[in-house]
């Protein structure tokens, strides 16, 4: 554990070292023997990216139709997809003449940032190190989190994940009347629209259902309103690029939109993803992580008898969004309205997960443990679950869709011929392809 008398550069570097460390152990399972177990979305992801690198090598912006892979049948990807953030993992492409070695360095800066943001959160939250490194371990390690990663490789909403808790912590500043909460806020949102649009719309609920809860409460004043508007303001000046691409292509043709439909998580298939640690891409088993599954119900347990502390609020917060995404409620009277487009609402687990995180840290720093040790058991316990499910996941061969072992000798091959899709493609044409 960090001395508070020790120097603060070496401080610093300290936790520059286990965020690095950490970074390395999210990321190396699931590139076992120098492969990497490559989705459906996850080859339209690389195609994609394939296209970006050579237009920014070339020194020109890349077309926002693709003609690179998906056979080569332009479909509108960079345009409604953002690709901003994406050049984590552009830039190594640049740099790496090995395909495999540049997608790993993705992967490291991508957990990198995800953990260093996170990190962010939680020492504002609390000033104890060891409830911050839970925090961010319940975050950063959520079951969801690496399925998102290394089974979906859903790229999009990896790179969102990364900046989802930028924007509670400025949510947290602006309810605290710091001064600097609209940069976190509008920075985080910026980002997040440069990501996945999805995610942004998701998000931008979030935080319409926080206002309205603080309007009820008399909480909201003029100052937070203005520091909302102020984030606005820049996380539309960020994203100025993608939203206007986004704009100019629906505004001038009629493109088929990804697949509609509402799949909610079912209990029984989630507790058995839970028995088998299980990462696999079903999407109504996807989950936390046994661990953080059950760190949740401990959570529910103490509302019982713990009766005061912020905590409270994020864990009734995190129990409403983590079980309003089960099969129980009513979910198929909605499939035919535009909530459909979330596709399945395992989706909301990235706000579960950060709302976990941050019910925990509060709940600790109110009720500190009598035995540090059961920290770091629970700590350890994470990523010692997590990392066993992607290197299981990695190394086995799953019934859950396209898949196969990307390598630095197939890896042209693979992209260059990847499965086609209709998202993004014009609408009022006739196609027909034979995908064998």
């Amino acid at each position: 554990m960090l001395r508070r008398h020790s120097p603060v550069w070496l401080h610093h570097f300290i936790v520059f070292v286990i965020i690095c460390v950490s970074s390395l152990l999210s990321t190396l399972p699931a590139f076992t023997n120098n492969t990497l177990k490559l989705s459906y979305d996850g080859n339209i992801h690389l195609a994609r990216y394939d296209a970006i690198t050579q237009a920014l090598s070339h020194g020109s912006l890349p077309p926002l139709v693709n003609f690179i892979g998906l056979h080569h049948t332009g479909l509108a990807m960079n345009g409604m997809y953002p690709w901003i953030t994406s050049t984590i993992f552009i830039i190594p492409k640049l740099l790496f003449n090995n395909p495999i070695v540049a997608l790993m360095v993705g992967f490291i800066i991508l957990n990198f940032l995800t953990i260093f943001n996170v990190f962010l959160l939680a020492k504002f939250i609390t000033h104890k190190r060891w409830i911050q490194i839970l925090g961010v371990t319940i975050y950063q390690f959520s079951s969801y989190h690496m399925a998102v990663l290394y089974s979906r490789n859903a790229l999009g909403e990896a790179l969102a994940y990364v900046f989802l808790p930028l924007v509670l912590l400025g949510c947290l500043k602006i309810w605290h009347n710091l001064t600097n909460g609209w940069l976190y806020l509008g920075f985080g949102m910026g980002a997040i629209a440069n990501s996945h649009i999805l995610s942004l719309i998701i998000v931008t609920i979030m935080i319409a259902i926080f206002c309205f809860i603080r309007i009820l409460r008399h909480q909201l004043t003029r100052k937070e309103v203005i520091n909302y508007t102020k984030a606005a303001v820049l996380a539309i000046l960020s994203s100025f690029y993608t939203l206007t691409n986004i704009g100019s292509l629906l505004s001038s043709n009629l493109l088929m939109s990804p697949t509609p439909k509402l799949v909610p998580l079912n209990a029984t298939k989630y507790w058995q993803a839970l028995l088998d640690n299980s990462i696999i891409e079903r999407s109504a088993s996807f989950n936390m992580g046994p661990i953080n599954t059950f760190l949740l119900f401990f959570l529910m347990i103490m509302l019982f008898t713990n009766k005061s502390g912020l905590w409270r609020h994020w864990t009734i917060a995190t129990i409403i969004v983590f079980f309003s995404t089960f099969d129980w409620l009513p979910w198929q009277n909605l499939t035919s309205t535009p909530i459909n487009m979330i596709q399945f609402l395992g989706r909301l687990l990235f706000i579960s997960a950060l709302l976990l995180a941050i019910s925990v840290m509060y709940y600790f720093d109110q009720y500190p443990l009598k035995y540090k040790d059961i920290n770091f058991v629970i700590t350890l316990a994470l990523v010692a679950v997590s990392l066993n499910a992607v290197h299981t996941y990695h190394n086995k061969t799953t019934k859950d869709g396209y898949r196969f072992w990307l390598t630095k000798e197939n890896y042209d091959q693979t992209i260059k011929n990847s499965a086609i899709g209709i998202d993004y493609l014009p609408a009022n044409i006739s196609i027909n392809y034979n995908l064998e």
